[in-house]
């Protein structure tokens, strides 16, 4: 694909709870790419309204099948299931999102509204889930769940709801680890506070609503159902091929913060503005993007797929031959020969980092996303492992990344940008022989999360990848064959095969832009899955 354009032409997706908040939302969005739907909810006026709506993105009356149905009822979820395959004949894609919360901390919740959110939440999803496999083994489909921030960080007054989202989470990795040998990935989305009809329902009053979110959530608002609908879409898209079993935050930072270094500030946010956002299309066109790393594997794929969507780039990389390749490959994708700036330096020479900034500014005059890709990998335990191999790794891969980092941050800060860094499966999940490489990952990983609650007020977005094993150039400079490393790979990631630097870069570009416009301090596992994985 050399745009990155989400198309779901053909394909089918039944959405629980679209009757409102989220799942209408998803609905629209889903319906503007294309997508066949089915939409289950309770309300039969709004989901009517929604069905609508759906036709009016360009849906015929016939691909918009609505169900109205309660899910805590087991024959409901049974109609839904037959009724969505009966109709369409397959399925693609099913969003798990209808769920309720009710607030109760441990003394004060009644086992009835414990047994309730249970059976909604938890039980509901499970028996869907459980009749909709096999349709979606047969497409090689996915499925996304709804959950929350609830489930990450504990909350006051919430215990039950807390619980049943904790529940859902474990069940998306266990699933993902299950269906991965079938092709069928599992991901969950966790939003903060987001502008659903689930705060009228609070009784609490919207300008409360829209305080209490400043205080909760270190990008300083409430967050808007086409934001969470945008990352749904994502990982239900090939975009995200190589990711299951991941939790991708949604919650305006919140999951990074530390209540008492939260401060309020106010930022305003302009509904009409982000609603506009109709097609589920990455544009990044009169922005300019400086990567490094550039010159081969993830770095350079980056180039070329943000060159594609418009992208005016600055890259860094130590071979100067590679490095011309890729820039030649970027103007074949539609950039002039000016819109390409190529930078020769290594990373370990705190002067070059210098010149890479300064240079990138004198030739763009801005600068809107920083990709901080360069690292490098030496293997070794504790024992093997050299003190010259510590200074060696920690200089490039997080010296070098602070250091530049740092003098970025005034320009991102002008122009509300946002920083990418490409992490590690390594920084999640210890590997054998891989001891300092891990440390530095990890250090990137946590490095993310506190840039992202510091620059959370000045609206700019850090967020990190962390990639599996994926086909580079590395393996051929570490002397392992390629069907060695191909044998491998299908024993670490669940989804039976090594990655690629495409499905990489997508997520960076998704991170990268407005479609995660709440999404900060998240590390996006790009590793089939191998996150979940018990080493047994």
């Amino acid at each position: 694909m050399s745009a990155v354009t989400f198309s779901f032409a053909g394909k089918v997706a039944l959405v629980t709870g679209a009757s409102s908040g989220i799942g209408a939302e998803t609905a629209r969005q889903f319906a503007a790419s294309g997508c066949w739907l089915s939409l289950q909810g309770r309300d039969e006026e709004r989901l009517k309204k929604v069905g609508e709506e759906c036709q009016q993105k360009g849906m015929p009356k016939d691909k918009v099948l609505l169900i109205v149905a309660d899910l805590t009822k087991d024959e409901d979820v049974h109609r839904v299931a037959q009724t969505t395959i009966d109709h369409f004949g397959r399925l693609d894609i099913l969003v798990n999102n209808a769920g309720r919360g009710k607030p109760g901390d441990i003394l004060h919740t009644e086992i009835q509204d414990y047994d309730y959110l249970v059976q909604l939440n938890v039980r509901a999803v499970v028996l869907l889930s459980n009749l909709c496999v096999s349709h979606l083994i047969k497409t090689k489909g996915n499925i996304v769940n709804v959950s929350s921030i609830a489930a990450t960080r504990p909350m006051n007054n919430m215990v039950a709801y807390s619980m049943t989202k904790a529940a859902i989470d474990q069940f998306t990795r266990v699933s993902a680890l299950d269906l991965a040998s079938k092709q069928v990935r599992v991901n969950a989305v966790n939003p903060g506070s987001i502008m659903t009809p689930m705060h009228e329902r609070s009784g609490r009053s919207l300008s409360e609503v829209l305080e209490i979110a400043k205080k909760l959530h270190p990008l300083g608002r409430i967050g808007e159902p086409i934001e969470v609908a945008k990352a749904i879409l994502f990982l239900a898209s090939d975009a995200a091929s190589f990711t299951t079993g991941e939790m991708l935050d949604v919650s305006g930072g919140r999951l990074c913060s530390c209540p008492r270094q939260l401060k309020p500030h106010s930022i305003r946010v302009d509904h009409l503005q982000i609603y506009a956002m109709a097609s589920v299309t990455f544009s990044f066109q009169g922005k300019i993007a400086l990567v490094t790393g550039a010159s081969s594997g993830i770095g350079a794929e980056t180039a070329r797929q943000l060159a594609a969507s418009g992208c005016w780039i600055s890259l860094v990389g130590r071979d100067e031959e590679r490095l011309t390749n890729v820039g030649e490959e970027c103007q074949q994708r539609g950039l002039q020969k000016e819109e390409v700036l190529l930078i020769r330096a290594d990373l370990k020479n705190e002067a070059d980092i210098h010149r890479v900034v300064h240079t990138t500014i004198d030739h763009f005059g801005r600068l809107d996303i920083l990709v901080n890709n360069a690292g490098i990998f030496k293997g070794g335990d504790i024992l093997n492992s050299t003190i010259e191999q510590f200074d060696e790794l920690f200089q490039i891969n997080v010296r070098a990344v602070v250091l530049l980092t740092n003098l970025c941050v005034p320009y991102l800060t002008k122009t509300k940008g946002s920083i990418v860094n490409v992490s590690s499966s390594y920084g999640t999940r210890p590997g054998s022989k891989a001891c300092l490489h891990s440390m530095t990952k990890h250090a990137i990983d946590q490095f993310t999360r506190v840039s992202a609650l510091e620059l959370a007020s000045k609206q700019v977005r850090v967020n990190a990848v962390n990639p599996g094993s994926i086909l580079t150039p590395i393996h051929e400079k570490l002397g392992r064959s390629l069907p060695h490393v191909l044998e491998v790979s299908k024993k670490i990631h669940p989804l039976g095969r090594i990655g690629e630097a495409s499905e990489v870069a997508k997520a960076i570009l998704f991170l990268a832009s407005d479609a995660a416009s709440f999404t900060t301090g998240e590390m996006l596992n790009v590793s089939g899955g191998k996150q979940c994985m018990c080493p047994r």
